[in-house]
């Protein structure tokens, strides 16, 4: 197990918590404050950039796997502009491209065209999007994030060391100090999040810490060669934090509150269903199916599309999937007394 602080990946855990501020309430006040001192110009280019690379995430990613090792900032923009194209690209689509489809796609042969068709601006450019992330994250940085870096980095470096000593003393307990659903067992570890992540030691060559700031409530922040990457949170002292919910997990959690909504949704997530379809089979008026649909569309649970002179509803798998890592986020974040 290594332990190292990235000064690149500590800016781009900040901008992550920019795009989403209320799942973070450590840094939910710092967020405020940014995203007031902002310029518009600058927040269109960070959503839109935010968007595109998994809201930020997948940036540790392409610096694990293209071994930056930066000292500075800077260092990591310029190591970011060296990348090459094919892993530039691999890595901003989530490492879901297969790498010989990426390269077919650089060589002018759009493989899976309809699949990527959202991607398709960033497999045509990669080297332009490539230096727009890199001039994003250079303005992002001299003109914002250098004064919170200057403040903070004394906490990360000392973070490093402390936990470099407790592991040489109490290796365990350093370990399981990481986060609360980060486990050790004989043969593995394990990652509670939407599903049970298992990881034998025989199958991964170490474990990666990043300490930051920033990057609490996540944990699993990567696995690249069979290296897994952790996220290990440092307070920032006199941080305020806030009794809090997100408002996109209390409107979930407001559209599932009703009975006869949780049948709809069951319904849709393994198949689409019309309004009058759902009027009939739950016995209720279309009016009031349609405002029960109203609502769960609202939360981001279902989504429909129009087929002839019918509307059809379905469930979001992905986002009613997503329902046990949000609330596992907001209980990992306790309140300090």
């Amino acid at each position: 197990m290594l332990i190292e602080y990235s000064p690149f990946l500590e800016m781009v855990a900040s901008l992550h918590v920019l795009q989403d501020p209320e799942h973070h309430l450590g840094r939910l006040n710092w967020a405020r404050e940014t995203e007031a001192l902002l310029s518009p110009a600058l927040k269109r280019q960070l959503v839109k950039l935010g968007q595109i690379s998994n809201d930020w995430l997948n940036l540790y990613d392409l610096h694990d796997l293209g071994n930056f090792q930066e000292s500075s900032v800077e260092e990591g923009i310029e190591k970011l502009l060296a990348v090459e194209e094919r892993q530039f690209v691999y890595c901003l689509l989530g490492q879901v491209m297969p790498l010989d489809h990426v390269d077919q796609w650089l060589q002018g042969n759009e493989v899976d065209k309809e699949q990527w068709r959202k991607e398709r601006p960033l497999l045509l450019k990669p080297a332009t999007w490539r230096r727009q992330f890199a001039e994003v994250l250079f303005t992002y940085y001299q003109e914002y994030f250098s004064q919170e870096l200057r403040r903070i980095e004394p906490w990360l470096i000392s973070s490093v060391h402390t936990f470099q000593e407790r592991l040489r003393k109490e290796p365990l307990e350093a370990m399981e100090s990481i986060h609360p659903r980060f486990v050790l067992r004989d043969q593995e570890i394990l990652f509670y999040k939407a599903q049970t992540w298992r990881f034998s030691y025989q199958d991964i060559s170490g474990i990666m810490v990043r300490p930051s700031t920033f990057i609490a409530p996540h944990l699993l922040m990567g696995t690249n060669e069979a290296a897994v990457t952790v996220g290990y949170a440092v307070t920032v002292p006199g941080a305020e934090r806030y009794d809090a919910v997100p408002r996109d997990l209390l409107g979930i959690m407001n559209a599932m509150s009703d009975e006869s909504r949780m049948k709809i949704l069951r319904q849709v997530f393994y198949h689409p269903y019309c309004t009058q379809q759902l009027a009939e089979m739950y016995n209720l008026s279309e009016a009031t199916v349609s405002k029960h649909l109203k609502i769960l569309s609202r939360a981001g649970l279902v989504y429909s599309q129009r087929k002839g002179n019918y509307v059809f509803y379905y469930g979001d798998r992905n986002r009613i999937q997503l329902i046990p890592v949000d609330l596992n986020q907001f209980f990992d974040q306790p309140l300090l007394d």
